[in-house]
């Protein structure tokens, strides 16, 4: 059979062998990769119940804290709900003494003056409990996340760049190397500036460590099993991520430990300076045709099929712009 298209080749090297196989894992684990990056955040902003913490004078009372609570904090006319931002301005210590009513509607309210107690019975100290980023503080989660997808959109096209100058694999390991690197460290972030810094860093790379490895893959399918390599990893495994993910964040119950455990992974992505082939679309719009047969040779040998010197030959004088025309329109139906 005449080699003209990148795709003939599939009849000679198998199009989804043991080769194929391996890159179908890859983009599995690329996919739990890309929630875990994608939705982490919000896990380590996630906001406890909380309300006003009582004065310090107050810790000789013999109360309980339900008591202090219900001393101290309002509660909502229409819900019922104790406050979460605002506590009695009143001599407390007084109120006791004299066995006044408590929750009187006419004492005086003020904001949180002695910090804020949160409940963590079926939540967890996050950053944003540990830094109390609530109530007048709380957009600064918002913000955060926010410059993360700002920081995503700026960086998108510098990648792209990149990815056409360097390689796609390079910008793939590097993208993921320092997504890692950032998110790790913002484990360690004791400020607001200091972990929105490192989430923009992690948002700059998180766009590119999952695209560009996903299309990257479907070049090394026939186009019969395209559909598999393209849908199954999203369908099972981003949703294995979405689904295990809320629950891994309330047992390891720290948001620190949390973020490490969501980014170390990525670390991972060095091997695949070794295992993972360079794109074949880039490499032949480049003229490396040598690389790419090396590739093929390798995907051939991996899935048992023998490669004819003809077929080698016709694969090597194949037009490169044909070839990048054909994937193109592929990809585009």
């Amino acid at each position: 059979m005449a080699i003209g298209t990148f795709d003939d080749i599939f009849q000679h090297i198998g199009g989804f062998g043991k080769y194929q196989m391996f890159l179908f894992i890859v983009n599995c684990y690329i996919n739990v990769m890309f929630v875990f990056v994608y939705f982490g955040q919000i896990f380590m902003t996630v906001v406890p119940p909380h309300w006003c913490a009582a004065p310090p004078h107050l810790a000789t009372l013999n109360l309980t804290a339900e008591q202090l609570k219900d001393l101290t904090i309002p509660k909502d006319e229409d819900s019922g709900a104790y406050e979460k931002c605002r506590m009695y301005e009143v001599d407390f210590i007084e109120v006791i003494e004299t066995n006044a009513s408590w929750q009187n509607a006419s004492w005086p309210i003020t904001t949180c003056h002695h910090g804020w107690n949160y409940d963590y019975s079926l939540y967890y100290p996050s950053i944003t409990s540990q830094l109390n980023w609530v109530c007048e503080e709380d957009w600064r989660p918002t913000l955060a996340q926010s410059l993360f997808f700002v920081a995503a959109f700026v960086a998108s096209p510098l990648f792209g760049w990149a990815a056409d100058y360097f390689g796609r694999l390079p910008v793939i390991v590097f993208s993921n190397l320092l997504g890692a690197a950032a998110g790790i460290a913002s484990a360690f972030a004791s400020s607001f500036i200091t972990f929105t810094a490192l989430r923009m860093l992690v948002g700059m790379t998180y766009d590119t460590h999952y695209m560009v490895v996903y299309i990257l893959l479907l070049e090394y399918v026939s186009s019969e099993y395209r559909t598999v390599m393209a849908n199954v990893p999203i369908m099972v495994f981003l949703t294995l991520g979405l689904c295990v993910m809320p629950w891994m964040a309330l047992y390891i119950a720290d948001w620190s430990i949390f973020a490490i455990a969501m980014h170390a992974p990525q670390l991972i992505t060095v091997f695949f300076i070794w295992t993972v082939p360079e794109s074949a679309r880039w490499l032949m719009s480049k003229g490396n045709v040598d690389k790419t047969v090396s590739i093929i040779r390798k995907a051939a040998r991996i899935n048992g099929r023998v490669l004819k010197p003809n077929v080698i030959e016709e694969f090597t004088f194949l037009d490169s712009h044909k070839y990048d025309d054909h994937v193109m329109n592929k990809m585009n139906t």
